[in-house]
């Protein structure tokens, strides 16, 4: 190899090497502050399977971290106003929601909703609604959610005479609350002698037109059963009970009114 084609070569190398430098210290020179990578936000989601009518409570929710990209408006997050998570407590979903889903309000029914009592029912019930005073309601001890025994007294003649109508009943609501009132508001209502004027409960299409057809033939009134009875369970298999002198198709009743006797049916 000759002295020129050395010299062209050294060169070469020495212009190359000097371009690498020049370029790591214009580009690579100092390194570029990483942006700081976020963290996401925590929302509110299913902790498991919800039913449609089931209580959200604190074992059936929790909070998750979703990246910020996919949180909506619509989702409860920890930046949430207070109050609208507070608000949350006792709702119950109207659709179903699946495990690790967004809790959003358009999915549950707050406690104190209209909407609530339908997400309430089981299929195959339905909702009646009484009329309650002081002494055929206990006295306001009975609280939504509590199991009672539906009675009718009437009167024929001389005789006066009361019998269940249906037993084993789920209270539903008082008024339109389907929570249990506070000890604070017990004792407004007790200052300013306030009781629920209606209770509403949970029956089953037979039982609600014998309820209908007792109500019409005397005074309707309930009596609170223990809690232990049920033991806080679902009422399944162990209630309603309707009482089959009002549940036998075609049955009639001789009622006495102003002298004139008249027959009623108390069966479908």
């Amino acid at each position: 190899m000759n002295r020129a084609r050395i010299v062209v070569i050294l060169i070469a190398a020495i212009v190359a090497v000097g371009v690498a430098w020049f370029s790591d210290g214009l580009l690579g020179g100092k390194d570029e502050p990483k942006s700081a990578k976020s963290e996401g936000q925590e929302v509110l989601v299913a902790a498991r399977d919800l039913s449609i009518g089931q209580v959200l409570e604190p074992e059936t929710i929790r909070w998750t971290r979703f990246p910020d990209e996919s949180v909506t408006p619509a989702m409860i997050t920890r930046k949430t106003d207070a109050a609208v998570i507070k608000s949350l407590e006792q709702s119950r979903a109207i659709q179903l929601i699946f495990a690790g889903d967004p809790i959003i309000e358009l999915k549950v029914a707050k406690a104190d909703s209209k909407d609530v009592l339908s997400s309430m029912l089981p299929k195959g019930r339905r909702a009646v609604t009484i009329k309650l005073t002081e002494e055929s309601g206990v006295g306001g001890f009975i609280l939504p959610n509590d199991r009672v025994d539906v009675l009718v007294t009437r009167t024929a003649g001389k005789k006066t005479t009361a019998e269940p109508v249906v037993t084993n009943v789920r209270v539903l609501a008082l008024d339109q609350s389907t929570m249990p009132v506070k000890k604070d508001d017990q004792k407004t209502d007790k200052k300013r002698g306030g009781f629920a004027k209606t209770a509403t409960l949970e029956l089953e299409p037979k039982q609600a037109v014998a309820l209908a057809t007792a109500a019409s033939l005397g005074k309707i009134s309930l009596a609170l059963r223990s809690l232990a009875e049920n033991d806080g369970k679902d009422l399944g298999a162990n209630g309603p009970q309707l009482n089959e002198s009002f549940g036998q198709p075609g049955k009639s009743i001789g009622l006495l009114r102003y002298g004139v006797k008249t027959f009623v049916q108390v069966g479908p």
